[in-house]
C-alpha cells in the first residue's frame, strides 16, 4: 500500500489496545490484522479525565482492509454485531503514549480540535505504530 503522507513522517507507538472493544471486536485483534500504510486519523482528546494531552488514534470502518472484513465479522457476531456495524463506524483502537502527547501537542502536532490524518505501521519488533506528517 502506497503512503498517502506527503511530508516528512515519524512514528509513535499505538498503546491502550487491550481496553479498547467495538463492536465486540478488541482493538488488539483488529490492528493485528491492519496492513502497513492503513489510514488512520489522530484526534486529541482534552475532556480525557486522565490526561488532558490525550490523543486518539482512530480507524473509519470503511477504511478497515477488505481482506480482513471475514475475519472481524466472525468476531463480532457473537456478540450481535454485523459487518455493516463495523463498516459504518469510527474504531477508537488506541492512544499515543502519555508522554509523547504530551510533546505532540505542546508542538502543535495534533491541535486542541479537528483530525489529523496518519498512516498504521509495524515497527522492528513487530509492534503497532501510527505515522504522523511533521
Amino acid at each position: 500500500m502506497k503512503s498517502q503522507l506527503r511530508g516528512s513522517t515519524r512514528s509513535y507507538p499505538i498503546v491502550g489496545m487491550h481496553f479498547r472493544h467495538q463492536h465486540g471486536v478488541p482493538a488488539k485483534a483488529l490492528v493485528a490484522r491492519l496492513q502497513m500504510g492503513t489510514r488512520l486519523t489522530v484526534q486529541a482528546e482534552p475532556t480525557n479525565q486522565f490526561d488532558p494531552n490525550a490523543i486518539m488514534v482512530l480507524l473509519r470502518g470503511d477504511d478497515i482492509p477488505e481482506d480482513c472484513l471475514e475475519d472481524l465479522a466472525f468476531e463480532a457476531e457473537p456478540y450481535g454485531f454485523t459487518l455493516d456495524d463495523c463498516r459504518q463506524d469510527t474504531m477508537h483502537i488506541g492512544y499515543i503514549p502519555k508522554e509523547l502527547a504530551a510533546i505532540l501537542r505542546e508542538r502543535g502536532v495534533v491541535p486542541d480540535e479537528g483530525e489529523i490524518e496518519a498512516e498504521f505501521a509495524f515497527g522492528p519488533r513487530g509492534r503497532p505504530l501510527v505515522c504522523l506528517e511533521e
